[in-house]
């Protein structure tokens, strides 16, 4: 269908621009790594060989992509 009006948390990049018009950002977030208290993920370093979830075409993901040439671990959407 065709809306006028999407509120979303759409980071926006050259490639969205292309698509989407823009107003100023309404909103601002971290992005946060949640974990068990007393687990064995604490750190970035901690999730080398494991799989991590993220939201397809989510900013998130794009950052998960990003920190995977950093620390070796699979990206699950």
């Amino acid at each position: 269908g065709k809306v006028d009006f999407v509120m979303a948390g759409m980071e926006p990049t050259p490639e969205r621009s292309k698509n989407v018009d823009f107003t100023d950002s309404y909103f601002r977030s971290d992005i946060l790594m949640v974990v068990a208290k007393d687990g064995d993920v604490q750190s970035f370093e901690d999730i080398k060989g494991k799989t991590v979830g993220v939201q397809i075409g989510s900013i998130q993901a794009d950052k998960a992509k990003e920190l995977q040439k950093e620390v070796d671990f699979q990206v699950e959407t």
